[in-house]
C-alpha cells in the first residue's frame, strides 16, 4: 500500500504485474490449479458474475441454482437471465432431512433429465446458509453427462478444505481467500478451464483487452487498490506457519464438535439433519429453541441477529430453514469454547423471556 501511494506511476506501470504473478503462483499451489488458468477477483460473487455474464446464451436456456445458493449469487443468476433476453434462472429446492449424498446427486440427475434446456448449473461447494459440503465432483459428472456446464461457488472453501480444484472436474471455480485463508479483503481466486480462456472476460474492460492474452485482462482493472491481492503470499505463509491445513483442521473440527454438543444439550435442540460426509469442516447449523416474538421468517432472523449484537455483542448468522430458525456456528483458530458458551447463555436467556 505504501509503495503504491509513494509513486503510483511506477507501481501501476512496472510493479503491479510482478506482484500479481507472485500472488497467482502462490494461490495456484494453495488451491490446486495451474497459474496460467488462475486469476484473482474481489470476491466469489464477482467470480460468479464474471462467468455467467461472459457466456453466450440461446433463447430458452436455463441457469440453474438452488434454494441454498447464496443470496447475492441468486441475484446474479436472475439478473443475468434478464440481461440475456429469453434466458431463465431457475432454482431447484433441496429439502431436509438429507440422509445420503446420493439423494442430492440423484435429484440433479432427475431434474436435468426432465429439463433438457439447462445451460449451466451454479453449485455451492459449501452452502452459505446451510453449511453443507456438496458432492461437487459427482454432481459435475451428472451435469457433464447431460451437456451442462458447471460453475462452483466455493466462497467458504480455500483454507477450510484441502483443495485441488483441477481434480473436481468442473468448468469454473471461484472461492474467497479472505474468509478462511487469512488474506486481506476482498480477494478471491477464479479458476477457468483452459477451453474457456477465450470466452471468459473480466467485468471491467481495460488496458489489456484484445491483446491476444485474455487471462492478462484480469491483471489491471484501473487504478484500484490491489493490496488485498498482494497479501496472498503472506496470508498463505501465515496459514502454513500456524500449522497448515492439518493442524488448523484438527483444531477447528474438535472445537466445533464440542460447541455443537454443548449448545444442543443446553438448548435441547439438534443440528441440521444431513449426512456427516456433507457437514462442512468448520461450519455447522444448530437449531435455536423457541424465542418469544421471533418467528422463523427472514425478517425475524435479522431482528434476532441485531438483538444478539446490540445486547450481547455477539456476531452470528441466523437462518430460517423449513419453518425453523437455525444459527450457523463458525470455528477458526482464534475461537475457543468460551465464545460458544457466551452464545449459549445469551440464547437461553432470550428463550426464557416472555
Amino acid at each position: 500500500m505504501d509503495e503504491m501511494e509513494f509513486c503510483p506511476d511506477i507501481f501501476f506501470e512496472f510493479k503491479l504485474r510482478e506482484y500479481w504473478k507472485a500472488s497467482i503462483e502462490e494461490v495456484s499451489l494453495f488451491v490446486g490449479t495451474k497459474s496460467k488458468d488462475t486469476v484473482l477477483v474481489n470476491n466469489a460473487t464477482t467470480g460468479i458474475n464474471t462467468v455467467l455474464k461472459s457466456l453466450k446464451y440461446n433463447t430458452g436456456e436455463v441457469i440453474l441454482f438452488t434454494n441454498c445458493t447464496y443470496h447475492a449469487v441468486k441475484n446474479t443468476c436472475q439478473q443475468t437471465s434478464v440481461l440475456a433476453n429469453g434466458v431463465e434462472a431457475v432454482h431447484m429446492s433441496l429439502v431436509f432431512p438429507i440422509k445420503h449424498e446420493d439423494d442430492i446427486v440423484n435429484q440433479y440427475a432427475e431434474y436435468l433429465d426432465a429439463h433438457k434446456n439447462v445451460k449451466i448449473a451454479v453449485i455451492d461447494h459449501i452452502t452459505s446458509p446451510t453449511a453443507m459440503l456438496m458432492p461437487v465432483s459427482r454432481i459435475a459428472s451428472v451435469c457433464h453427462d447431460r451437456g451442462v456446464l458447471v460453475v462452483v461457488d466455493g466462497a467458504h472453501c480455500p483454507g477450510q478444505l484441502d483443495l485441488n480444484i483441477e481434480r473436481l472436474g468442473v468448468d469454473f471455480y471461484t472461492g474467497n481467500l479472505h474468509k478462511w485463508g487469512f488474506s486481506a479483503r476482498g480477494c478471491a481466486v477464479l479458476w477457468i478451464d483452459p477451453k474457456f480462456h477465450n470466452v471468459i472476460r473480466p467485468l471491467i474492460t481495460s488496458h489489456h483487452w484484445n491483446t491476444g492474452k485474455p487471462m492478462i485482462e484480469f491483471t489491471t482493472q484501473g487504478t484500484n487498490n490491489y493490496s488485498s491481492y498482494q497479501s496472498v503470499p503472506q496470508a498463505i505463509k501465515f496459514y502454513k506457519d500456524i500449522g497448515g491445513h492439518e493442524a488448523i483442521d484438527k483444531y477447528n473440527r474438535s472445537l466445533l464438535a464440542k460447541a455443537v454438543d454443548y449448545l444442543t444439550e443446553k438448548w435441547g435442540t439438534c443440528k441440521l439433519d444431513i449426512p456427516a460426509s456433507m457437514e462442512a469442516p468448520f461450519l455447522r447449523l444448530v437449531k435455536l429453541p423457541p424465542i418469544a416474538g421471533f418467528s422463523a421468517s427472514t425478517d425475524d432472523s435479522e431482528r434476532l441477529r441485531l438483538k444478539l449484537l446490540e445486547e450481547y455483542k455477539l456476531i452470528q448468522y441466523i437462518f430460517p430453514v423449513q419453518g425453523e430458525l437455525f444459527i450457523r456456528l463458525s470455528c477458526q483458530v482464534y475461537n475457543e469454547i468460551s465464545d460458544y458458551e457466551s452464545l449459549g447463555d445469551a440464547i437461553q436467556e432470550l428463550s426464557k423471556r416472555t
